[in-house]
């Protein structure tokens, strides 16, 4: 079980840096009801990973607790595949067009969660991978 444990935090490493979101940018202001693009950049891995789904969701943020863990989707914008291409320039990644309805639980600070669904290794090891990014939404 020793000789396991490295392994074990080498996956843990590289699927921990696997997964970042390129836009919106923390802190930027969001209008409910108009669609934006939520860029979802795959980073490079040492080991090849098969994508299986991705959501992205919106959760608020309560002032008293701070953001919930990411992997809590909140409202669903998104779920379906996740087919990143390689770009020139930013590596590879998919933009998705997305709208946050309006909701007034939602108004103010908000996460965007994207949450990634991969198989990964030789084993296809099935990994669930979450990510957010704090936003600013607000009414039109």
């Amino acid at each position: 079980m020793k000789v396991l444990a490295p392994l074990f935090a080498f996956f843990a490493l590289a699927s921990a840096q696997g997964l970042t979101i390129g836009t919106p940018k923390k802190g930027q202001r969001i209008p409910m009801e108009r669609p934006f693009t939520v860029q979802v950049i795959k980073n490079p891995h040492i080991i090849s990973s098969i994508e299986v789904a991705l959501t992205i969701g919106i959760v608020s943020c309560p002032q008293s607790s701070g953001c919930p863990d990411p992997s809590n989707v909140g409202e669903v914008l998104y779920q379906g595949p996740y087919r990143p291409r390689p770009h020139r320039a930013g590596g590879n990644y998919q933009n998705f067009t997305v709208t946050i309805p309006f909701d007034e639980d939602l108004i103010g600070r908000s996460q965007l969660t994207v949450n990634r669904f991969f198989l990964i290794g030789a084993q296809n090891g099935a990994t669930l991978q979450s990510y957010g990014v704090e936003i600013d939404t607000f009414p039109l």
